[in-house]
């Protein structure tokens, strides 16, 4: 199965930006590392639905995207989704940082 990518942000208008990515998929699977220096955060694996969250602080104005692929079960395109937004920090002199990050569902 090939990757499923978050899709490209629109270009940063500064360095320092906050990428947060999520990938969302309906099988019960594991998955490969995301591309483009995207490290994981969390992610709710207990059975489907399975969603990940993904960050990256970039440190040049640009476009973003990550892709993870899977190694385990099979989903099918409809059933798997990717998003990703970009926060910029108030004050481009500084890296914007995650403290803590939680996911419910409900």
């Amino acid at each position: 199965m090939a990757g499923r990518s978050t899709g490209t942000t629109a270009t940063t208008t500064q360095a320092n930006e906050l990428c947060i990515a999520c990938i969302g998929f309906d099988v019960d699977d594991n998955f490969g590392s995301p591309t483009n220096s995207f490290t994981e955060v969390t992610e709710r694996a207990s059975g489907t639905p399975d969603l990940v969250i993904l960050e990256r602080i970039v440190s040049s104005i640009g476009a973003y995207e990550t892709t993870i692929t899977f190694s385990g079960g099979t989903p099918v395109d409809y059933s798997l989704t990717g998003c990703i937004a970009t926060f910029k920090s108030a004050d481009p002199g500084y890296s914007p940082k995650i403290s803590s990050m939680f996911l419910t569902f409900s």
